[in-house]
């Protein structure tokens, strides 16, 4: 140990003789003139009566009875701390010294971070007192806190050097304490008066070259130490590093708080910091970092994953998200979008109140099926052709002899788009509600009937029998859950089939199944909703994903203009044409604008133009599921007519005795 060169080092010397006073009497006297240099009006002067104190105090903390024996079966306690220059290491037993350690930093040990510093001075005590810490358990002061959480920690979370220092003592049964360092007196005066000599076991923790373990090009590691070297921030960090983080994180610059929390986690060697082994990427760079990243475009959890290996910055994850959520060409070519909770249809009060319609193709033939919601009881009719007119005839067929229902649920298909469509409902006095555009599952009940009427029709043509024949037994056949077929519950009455049949079951009953359709709609929705979940509300103006319905088609973007129904909505494109999508079409594009086409003039055309269709995409569709009811503008009188995308055409004036076809 020399001697102390000014007030500071002579005052830790003081700290340890008054350690070391409990084990030996009279050892305050001994420093008495070593203690008047403390004095504030002293002069500071090394003087041969200072020497002589100074080294007889020396020979008496290093022999007994200072110094005890070692006693195999009483506890081992190490303690151990790291200055700028040195270590110093204390072995005691029952709160008495064993042994002193101490030695001086090598100038490449002096560029170590302090954690590195501190775990060094870890590894140098249990190594110099390895005959007494070898295989036994042997607790370790520290006054550096973050070494209690970092010894527990799986070894890749730390930097390499620490990496290599942990491996170390692998061999040791340790477990390190913090202590707070006024109470680390022996080692604090140690490391800070330490023995001239430097261990050279040490070098090969000299060696470790994180550059050399990071999965980045040379090129790339020079912008990066180039940007860190400007970048404030990380110079401040890296002073910190240097130096000791305050033991409060109130006292932490700003700039760096954040980093707080991670101190046991980072390093710095060459210029460049790091978090574990990867490298802190400084703010100039992290843009295009982040570009680099997703140059191959594959998602948010493979470029993460890609970031996770070898970069790190503040917010890291978020941005890379944000980024990602942001390019074109990814949200062009996204997944679909998970089903929301079922929004079923209200269950009717009573018989033929709200029906459902569709169009099918058997046989290279054309069918047109309705169906009852309140008894599912169905109807098949043949097609000659698929003209509206056609359809509406057979419509009126059924409502003569049902009656006319309150509502018509059916697709957006021509034949129901058509302005004679349109007549036909406002002068049979009934609502015509629709579905979304590539969304059939909010006509799910007329999409089920089809379903069912097509297998029917499928096993009679295999089976050589009656189609008829098979409609009317499932006519008859009663539904599970609800004891009642769907003739019972239409026509109050069993209908007579080929199988015998009591004449006493074909009487008259009315059927009240109102309750049992209510239970299990809600048993369906609970069973539908396990894997589904709400998407939340658009608002109008908020720029969106449209899905395509055809395939290999990519996402448009549009601007949503309104709310229709229940989850539809009326999205413009940027082409200045106004489609209806169901929600579940519709991807928030947050960060993305496109030039206003409510801005733009759209021509009208001189002629009257069919107008065009989307088609749809072949959706699953569940028993009875059902999303919206959307009312269509009739297009009676002087009413403008709607398209079944939600357009209005305006007639040129020249045309104003046509009737403008919308087929």
């Amino acid at each position: 140990m020399p001697a102390p060169t000014d007030v500071k080092a002579m005052q830790r010397l003081i700290g340890m003789v008054n350690y070391l006073t409990k084990f030996c009497p009279h050892l305050s006297d001994q420093c008495k003139v070593l203690r008047d240099l403390t004095h504030k009006d002293s002069e500071w002067t090394w003087t041969t009566e200072h020497e002589e104190a100074f080294l007889n105090l020396k020979e008496t903390i290093a022999n007994a009875p200072v110094l005890r024996y070692y006693n195999p079966e009483e506890e081992l306690t190490v303690q151990c701390d790291a200055s700028d220059t040195g270590l110093g290491a204390a072995l005691m037993q029952m709160g008495k010294p064993v042994a002193f350690a101490s030695r001086a930093l090598t100038q490449t040990e002096g560029r170590y971070a302090q954690i590195e510093k501190e775990f060094l001075a870890v590894v140098f005590s249990m190594e110099k007192f390895h005959q007494y810490t070898y295989g036994r358990k042997v607790t370790v002061q520290s006054d550096h806190k973050p070494l209690e959480t970092i010894v527990r920690k799986p070894l890749l979370s730390a930097p390499k050097r620490l990496q290599s220092m942990m491996l170390r003592i692998q061999k040791y049964d340790l477990d390190v304490i913090y202590v707070p360092g006024r109470d680390m007196l022996l080692a604090d005066t140690l490391s800070r008066a330490y023995l001239p000599e430097s261990t050279p076991v040490e070098a090969e923790l000299e060696t470790v070259n994180m550059v050399q373990h990071l999965p980045i090009s040379s090129d790339r590691l020079h912008d990066i130490n180039s940007a860190t070297e400007k970048d404030t921030t990380l110079q401040l960090l890296i002073k910190t590093m240097s130096q000791r983080w305050p033991k409060d994180k109130s006292q932490v610059p700003s700039e760096i708080r954040p980093y707080f929390s991670l101190q046991g986690e980072l390093s710095h060697q060459d210029g460049i910091v790091y978090r574990g082994e990867r490298a802190v990427i400084p703010d100039k760079l992290r843009s295009d970092i982040t570009g680099r990243l997703h140059s191959s475009h594959l998602g948010v959890e493979g470029c993460l994953r890609r970031a996770r290996k070898c970069v790190y910055w503040l917010g890291m994850n978020d941005q890379i998200k944000t980024y990602i959520a942001k390019c074109d060409i990814c949200r062009s070519m996204d997944n679909k979008q998970q089903k929301e909770t079922l929004m079923s249809h209200e269950v009717p009060s009573r018989p033929w109140a709200k029906v459902g319609t569709d169009l099918f193709v058997f046989d290279n033939k054309n069918y047109l099926i309705t169906v009852d919601y309140w008894s599912n009881f169905w109807e098949i009719d043949y097609l000659v052709d698929t003209k509206s007119t056609t359809v509406i005839k057979k419509l009126k067929a059924h409502f003569a002899l049902q009656c006319i229902p309150d509502s018509v649920m059916s697709d957006n298909g021509p034949q129901y788009a058509s302005q004679d469509f349109q007549k036909f409902c406002e002068l049979w006095g009934f609502q015509h509600v629709t579905s979304s555009p590539g969304y059939p599952q909010s006509n799910g009940k007329a999409e089920s009937a089809v379903k069912t009427a097509k297998r029917l029709l499928m096993k009679a043509k295999a089976a050589g029998q009656d189609p008829y024949l098979a409609i009317l037994d499932h006519r008859n056949t009663p539904s599970q859950g609800l004891d009642s077929s769907p003739a019972q519950r239409l026509l109050s009455r069993r209908t007579k089939t080929l199988p015998p049949t009591k004449a006493t079951l074909l009487r008259p009953e009315v059927i009240q199944v109102s309750q049992k359709l209510k239970n299990r709609q809600q048993r369906q929705g609970t069973y539908y909703n396990r894997s589904a979940r709400d998407l939340d509300t658009l608002a109008t103006g908020d720029c969106v994903r449209i899905q395509p319905l055809l395939p290999n088609a990519v996402w448009r973007l549009g601007r949503v203009l309104k709310p229709v129904d229940g989850r539809s909505y009326e999205v413009q494109l940027q082409s200045g044409s106004v489609i209806r999508r169901n929600r579940r079409h519709l991807r928030r594009a947050p960060g993305v604008t496109f030039s206003d086409p409510l801005d733009m003039e759209i021509s009208i055309p001189s002629q009257p133009q069919a107008v065009r269709q989307e088609p749809a995409e072949s959706v699953p569709v569940p028993h009875g599921v059902a999303t919206e009811h959307t009312p269509r503008d009739t297009g009676g009188g002087d009413t403008p007519v709607t398209t079944r995308a939600g357009r209005t055409v305006v007639q040129p004036q020249r045309y104003k005795d046509c009737v403008v076809s919308c087929r």
